[in-house]
């Protein structure tokens, strides 16, 4: 039950700790939005991206990440590239903080 729920904790922790660098991406990018809707995005995006791997099982991936680029197009009013640049920060962000939790001994 703990670990059940350790997972819940660090996968909250790790929705809003990503939500931040795609914040300050956005923002950097020329963009201004609110922490609230990048969190909401974020949301979106898991929804959308799990939706799209569970109805195209071979082709999941490369479709989930298009419609993730399409929602971070829509949503932030941002072309193509930007989104892709959003997208590359917001990962590469994600995977410092899961090595960061490695090194402290949590694995997700």
């Amino acid at each position: 039950m703990l670990d059940t729920a350790m997972r819940i904790i660090v996968y909250v922790l790790l929705a809003v700790v990503s939500a931040l660098p795609l914040y300050l991406a956005v923002n950097i990018l020329g963009k201004r939005t609110s922490l609230l809707k990048v969190f909401l995005v974020n949301i979106l995006v898991a929804v959308v991206f799990a939706s799209v791997q569970s109805w195209f099982l071979t082709w999941g991936w490369i479709l989930g990440i298009i419609v993730l680029l399409l929602v971070y197009k829509v949503m932030f009013d941002i072309g193509w590239i930007r989104a892709l640049l959003v997208w590359v920060v917001q990962m590469l962000f994600i995977v410092l903080f899961s090595l960061a939790l490695m090194l402290l001994g949590i694995f997700l």
